[in-house]
């Protein structure tokens, strides 16, 4: 996993820390995680939307709709690119506990606001 360190002067969301980010990686990035749907560094998933590109299919964008989208995942009826054919489980199908679901919102949202 890239070690991710938010550039000098940029904000991260209230409450989120770089520590949050890198465990965020960490998990995102670890085999069979949401990397198998999204992609290595949430870049060119097979079955899933990318993350880097800053726009979303199914939340705004902000750290409280990523953490609500990893919490309740997609139904496959709901899931709007007609490639992807596979649901996004709740939690992305693991045990993460709330902790967790936050330290991969943080890195989500940093994967759209490289700018």
């Amino acid at each position: 996993a890239s070690a991710m360190t938010a550039p000098a002067g940029s904000m991260l969301p209230a409450g989120v820390t770089a520590q949050m980010v890198a465990a965020g990686d960490s998990l995102f990035n670890a085999p069979r995680s949401c990397n198998g749907c999204h992609g290595k560094d949430g870049m060119n998933g097979r079955n899933g939307p990318d993350l880097t590109k800053g726009t979303y299919e199914h939340v705004d964008g902000s750290y409280a709709s990523l953490v609500k989208i990893i919490t309740d995942g997609v139904p496959k009826e709901a899931i709007k690119h007609p490639e992807h054919r596979f649901p996004m489980r709740a939690r992305g199908g693991h045990d993460y506990t709330d902790e967790q679901v936050a330290t991969l919102a943080a890195y989500v949202w940093t994967l759209g606001h490289k700018k």
